[in-house]
């Protein structure tokens, strides 16, 4: 199944680039290439590319979903991984994940969840309660 993605996936490309370049013309389309080439592999370069082996190790292992701080970063990676592959649609599935890392990343603290009264934020699987001991010998209940 995949392998048929990826050759629909090239196709359109291919598609949508002859398509660009008769409408804007040739020269055009392959600095927007060579543009987007270039963003991609410089923010891939600027800050995460140590994190790569983590997030694919993490994919493989399926803690991609459970571990948000990593599936936030590969929303970057990936972004900037799709900026450097030739074509629009690549292009544009990359610009979508990017914005999403970067607005996600300027929310304020309170927008991303709650915070216990020590100023951490827990974890999804973690309860925060309020509780009293009561003594066993207490019988003003």
């Amino acid at each position: 199944m995949v392998p048929i993605l990826i050759l629909l996936i090239a196709a359109a490309e291919v598609v949508l680039l002859v398509r660009a370049g008769a409408l804007l013309g040739g020269m055009p389309v392959l600095l927007l290439l060579l543009v987007t080439g270039a963003i991609g592999w410089l923010l891939l370069r600027s800050r995460h590319a140590s994190e790569i082996p983590q997030i694919i190790v993490s994919a493989l292992a399926g803690r991609l979903r459970r571990d948000k701080a990593v599936a936030h970063e590969s929303h970057f990676i990936l972004g900037a991984l799709l900026l450097l592959l030739p074509g629009v649609l690549t292009d544009l599935a990359g610009v979508y994940l990017l914005l999403r890392y970067f607005i996600h990343s300027r929310r304020s603290p309170r927008k991303r969840g709650p915070r216990s009264r020590s100023g951490a934020r827990p974890r999804e699987e973690t309860i925060d309660v309020d509780f009293k001991v009561l003594d066993e010998d207490d019988d003003s209940q």
